[in-house]
């Protein structure tokens, strides 16, 4: 059954996929949701040249404080640091003779026990940020495909038409820019489908869009009807147009997969777990070799296991982090831009 675009009718039943969560309060998380928007970088050469400097360590330290990373990691920080200070101010208390005599010593030897736990926690932090970054990795991989298949799909298919065709090739180049930013908004909902494609579809296969469901499979119902409609001389290139489709198809079901599936939840809780008994020990560990050293010790200690691991959650999601806007706005241009060299033609 062909889509209502091309006189079709689309009937779909209705079936509840939605995943039962803990209820959370988003406006507390606001902040920080609202900060990933600023991590979605796009390099040019400049930025290549910047970032190979080799003063960036200075410039790195000095961002330090205008981090996000700092800025999120702040009260668990604050904390480590509290049970230092009371570690600290007991132990001196005691060693005064303040204390009665037979108050125990809170500080521990750092014996093979901590040892093991430190290469365990080492581990886990590793697994942790090479699993996530594969998603991320795979995810760039699945629009990079979007990306490029989007050129090539609106290349093959413009030499199957004759420039008379206008209402056709036009059709595709529409229909190929939604598949992008339709796909975009669906893992992005916060984002306006109808502000992205207002000035791309026309207004009543706009309306026919914005009923459908799910939004990325109505329009490569669309896309594969065009194909049916294309004047393909030969069965190999009506292939590499489903090829095409098939691969939109793969990279959709891939952002979905990454989407909806994270790293195991017991993985995630654990590693949360051994971090914060680690860091609760670790005071009492430093105790007799830093003393006092042992609060400003164990803070940066605390940052650079906290920030592993918070960088690890962070690209866990990436279809956040990307610049899609970017790639959707660099796929249009070309789109665009093959539709006019073909017009001259």
């Amino acid at each position: 059954m062909l889509p209502a675009v091309f006189g079709g009718e689309t009937k779909a039943r209705k079936i509840d996929t939605q995943i039962p969560l803990p209820r959370i309060n988003l406006s507390e998380l606001g902040e920080k949701e609202e900060s990933r928007k600023f991590r979605r970088t796009v390099f040019t050469q400049e930025n290549w040249v910047v970032h190979r400097r080799k003063d960036r360590y200075a410039r790195h330290m000095l961002g330090v404080l205008t981090s996000r990373i700092v800025r999120e990691l702040a009260k668990p920080l604050l904390i480590v640091a509290g049970i230092s200070i009371l570690v600290c101010s007991l132990e001196t208390i005691r060693e005064l003779g303040i204390l009665p005599k037979d108050w125990p010593s809170l500080s521990v030897q750092v014996g093979e026990p901590f040892k093991l736990a430190s290469f365990a926690l080492s581990l886990l932090l590793v697994f942790r940020t090479d699993t996530s970054y594969a998603r991320w990795l795979d995810a760039r991989k699945a629009w990079d495909t979007i990306l490029v298949g989007s050129r090539d799909f609106v290349r093959q298919g413009l030499t199957c038409l004759d420039t008379e065709e206008d209402g056709l090739r036009s059709m595709l180049q529409r229909w190929t820019v939604a598949f992008m930013r339709t796909t975009k908004v669906h893992f992005r909902p916060d984002d306006d489908l109808r502000e992205d494609l207002e000035s791309v579809l026309l207004p009543e296969e706009l309306k026919q869009l914005l009923q459908a469901d799910h939004k990325p499979n109505f329009v490569l119902q669309v896309l594969g009807a065009i194909v049916c409609r294309l004047n393909t001389q030969s069965d190999a290139t009506l292939a590499l147009l489903n090829e095409h489709l098939r691969a939109f198809a793969e990279a959709l079901g891939t952002c979905e997969r990454i989407s909806s599936t994270p790293i195991p939840l017991m993985f995630t809780r654990h590693t949360s777990r051994c971090l914060v008994i680690y860091l609760t020990f670790l005071p009492l560990a430093l105790w007799d070799q830093c003393r006092w050293a042992s609060i400003p010790s164990s803070v940066v200690i605390a940052f650079l296991l906290l920030g592993i691991d918070e960088i690890g959650v962070q690209i866990e999601s990436p279809l956040d982090l990307l610049p899609l806007d970017t790639i959707c706005n660099m796929g249009e241009a070309n789109i665009e831009e093959m539709m006019g060299s073909q017009a001259k033609d």
